[in-house]
Formats: structure tokens, C-alpha cells, sequence
């Protein structure tokens, strides 16, 4: 009972001496302090805009290999949704009485709020009142309405698509800062969205998410505060802009937030990032082009125990004399890191996780960190993204290596043409 006292004491303490504080403005800020995210920043790069789409080959060369966002300008239109969503059509297809989806409250995205669950038909008749979204699976009967964008009419490719999501609101959402661990194709059927992009190789050590759990920042996107976030002060963006009818490729664990506006609805397929496959006439097979999402299926991948944080706890523990270099030593015994190139990407990601963990910063990585590491399941999340910092590393240093082979082997069937003819 003291116990509690004391704690229930100190935290009224700290509650008062936080609540007796003046409020500071540190006046070295730049214009962006307190305002939207990348409203006054200085370098802001468009991002690139393809009319249509690419082929599979080129889209993982040029794009998925090369990590580079692009627009695909009027890709969406291919799919009768872009002509046929109306909230009419929508409401008097008798299955959106039957299917109930996922709604998500506030449109400025908020993920410590709870959902809800109502019928598809229910949202779209009230979703014009509602300060929420609707974000779910694409209902069954809708799949026919969507042609699957060209760039995945590829057996290998199609076999890696882990879901399909609906987007739904009457406008003026606000994601979180966040990214994700699969390649996305979003396309817009109605209304707009704007993108702000930060490249995750450029900012990768400078953007740790303060929310580990979800892969996002906590960050309020309408009101930044570089005392609290600081890295977003002098931060480098590429903005898109896509409009009803177009499509836009967001690259595997590229930083980015997301407004909508006007009435929206778009579709994204998420699927998995992977360096091994090359994509040509011959590996991809004949699909047709008119393939809608309800031809498809999605893909399960097999569920995997992730034991790279217990090695290396396991290191420290038994290590008398863990410092970098024998640190290093030891990632390249782990099967994730086999192969890797100590380029200075991987130097630094590895010294940005050593540095992380060791607690007592005594240049070596020991016990006695374990035993100051929190056993909570944030602090482990934070070790583990420390950690997978590296393993993304040399899945760049993979699609390099997978670039240049598709280069080599383009190349070559172009010279063997030349030769035919």
C-alpha cells in the first residue's frame, strides 16, 4: 500500500511541476513548426508520372527493383468501378445488405481508437454524416468491378498479392506517418489523394517509429512539433497528387502520409516484397488482361517464428567481450544475414542497433544491457526494428544484385533479336 502511495505521490508531483512549466517556442524552427506535415519544406520532389502502365518487367526494373514511386496516370479507368460506384449502385446490389465491413472512427487517423463493424449498405447510406472511414476488404461482389493493373499479370507476381483493401470516406482523412512491410498499388475511383512521400534508404536511421507495433510515427500530421519530432524539420519529400481514374505504386517501407479529398474511394493490393523473381514474357505466362480481383486469390504465406532477437539476445548474454566488431562477426553467422556486403548502409544500421542496445554504454554488449533493457513489448518491437534496419539493407543489396541480372538479361534477348533479324 506505501507503495502505491509513493508512485500515486510522484505522479502528482510530476503532473504539477509539467502543468506549472511555461510553454516555450524555440524561434530557430523553420516555418513547418506546429503546421502540417511538409507544408513548408524545402525541398519537395514530384514524384514521377507514367501515362498508363508498364509491362511486369520493366515495372520491377525500373520501379520495384529501383524503389521509386510512380503515378500511373488513368490506370484506374480501366476498371468499370472508376464509371459504376456510384453510392446507388453501390447501396442496390443485394449483397451490401449481407456483407459487413470495417470502419475505422475519425478521419484523422487515430490507431489507438477502437473500429466498428456495420453493413456495407448502412455505411454508404450514412458515411456523407460520419467523421469516419471505411477501410476493409474488398467485398466479394465488388472484386468483378476491379481489372487487376497490368504490371502484376504475372503468375509469380499474382501468387504474391497478401490482400485486397477498400478505402471509403466522404473526404478530408489524414493517415499517420507510417509504412509497410509489402509493395502496394493504390488506385483512386473517386476523389483525390495526396501522398507524401520520405525515401526510407535516405531516412532510414532518422525515422524510428515511436510506435513500433503498427509501424508508425504518433506524430499529429496537422500540427507538427519539431521539439517532439525533430527529424521532420529538415526533411527532403516527394508529393504526388493522384486524381479518380489514376493509380500510384508506393515502394516496400517508403515512409508516407496520405490526405484524401472529396467523396473517396480507392483499392489497393498489397503484395509481397521479394528479390528473387524476374518477371518476363516467359516466366509470367499468358493472362488475360481483362483479369478482374475476383480471378484471383490471396496469397497465405506460411506463418514463420522470427528468432533473429532471441540469437542475438542469447549473444549478449553469453558474450564477455561483445563490442562492434565482434558483433558483427556474429550477424554474419545468422541465416537472415548471409551474403550481406558491409557496405556503409549496413555499417551504420548494424552501429545504429549496437549503440541502441547497449545500455550501459560501455562499447560492448553484454548481460548487464539485457538486464536494462525493459521487459515490455514496446521496448522488445524497438529492439526488433533497430535490428531489422540491417535485414533491409541486404534486401536492397538483393534487388541491386536482382536489377542487375534482369538488366543482363534484357539485354541479351535483345542482342539474340538483332541477330534474328
Amino acid at each position: 500500500m506505501m507503495k502505491l502511495c509513493i508512485v500515486y505521490v510522484l505522479q502528482i508531483t510530476h503532473f504539477m511541476m509539467c502543468a506549472i512549466q511555461p510553454v516555450s517556442s524555440n524561434s530557430s524552427h523553420g516555418k513547418g513548426h506546429l503546421k502540417p506535415l511538409g507544408s513548408h519544406a524545402a525541398v519537395k520532389r514530384p514524384v514521377k508520372v507514367l501515362d498508363g502502365f508498364p509491362s511486369p518487367q520493366e515495372f520491377y526494373m525500373d520501379y520495384v527493383y529501383s524503389s521509386v514511386p510512380v503515378v500511373f496516370k488513368d490506370g484506374a479507368k480501366r476498371s468499370s468501378a472508376f464509371s459504376k460506384w456510384t453510392d446507388e449502385y453501390l447501396m442496390n446490389l443485394p449483397e451490401s445488405r449481407e456483407t459487413f465491413v470495417d470502419v475505422e472512427n475519425k478521419k484523422v487517423e487515430n490507431r489507438s481508437l477502437d473500429g466498428t463493424t456495420m453493413s456495407f449498405e448502412d455505411f454508404v447510406k450514412q458515411y456523407k454524416k460520419l467523421d469516419s472511414y471505411l477501410v476493409t476488404d474488398v467485398p466479394d461482389f465488388l472484386g468483378k468491378d476491379i481489372v487487376v493493373p497490368p504490371p502484376l499479370l504475372c503468375e509469380p507476381v499474382l501468387k504474391s498479392v497478401v490482400s485486397m483493401v477498400m478505402w471509403f470516406s466522404s473526404g478530408g482523412t489524414k493517415s499517420v506517418i507510417h509504412n509497410d512491410d509489402v509493395e502496394n498499388i493504390n488506385c483512386i475511383f473517386s476523389g483525390s489523394k495526396e501522398f507524401l512521400f520520405m525515401n526510407v534508404t535516405k531516412y532510414r536511421n532518422q525515422i524510428v517509429f515511436d510506435h513500433p507495433e503498427g509501424s508508425y510515427m504518433g506524430t499529429n500530421v496537422e500540427s507538427v512539433d519539431f521539439d517532439k519530432y525533430p527529424e521532420f524539420e529538415d526533411m527532403e519529400y516527394y508529393y504526388a497528387s493522384a486524381s479518380a481514374g489514376d493509380c500510384i505504386y508506393i515502394p516496400y517501407k517508403w515512409i508516407h502520409q496520405v490526405n484524401s479529398i472529396d467523396r473517396n474511394i480507392a483499392v489497393n493490393l498489397w503484395f509481397e516484397h521479394r528479390t528473387d523473381l524476374t518477371p518476363t514474357s516467359d516466366s509470367c505466362g499468358t493472362i488475360s488482361p481483362d483479369t478482374t480481383l475476383a480471378d484471383i486469390e490471396i496469397y497465405e504465406p506460411p506463418e514463420q517464428v522470427d528468432d533473429i532477437l532471441t540469437k542475438v539476445i542469447l549473444f549478449m548474454l553469453q558474450s564477455q567481450d561483445g563490442n562492434e566488431d565482434n558483433f558483427i562477426e556474429f550477424v554474419n553467422t545468422l541465416d537472415d544475414y548471409q551474403g550481406i556486403e558491409w557496405t556503409n548502409d549496413a555499417l551504420v544500421a548494424a552501429k545504429g542497433f549496437f549503440k541502441f542496445a547497449d545500455k550501459d554504454n560501455d562499447g560492448k554488449l553484454t548481460v548487464q544491457d539485457v538486464n536494462l533493457l525493459k521487459p515490455d513489448e514496446k521496448t522488445t518491437l524497438l529492439v526488433e526494428q533497430q535490428l531489422f534496419m540491417l535485414r533491409d539493407v541486404k534486401l536492397e543489396q538483393e534487388a541491386k544484385h536482382q536489377l542487375e541480372l534482369m538488366k543482363k538479361l534484357q539485354q541479351s534477348t535483345q542482342q539474340s533479336t538483332k541477330e534474328e533479324l
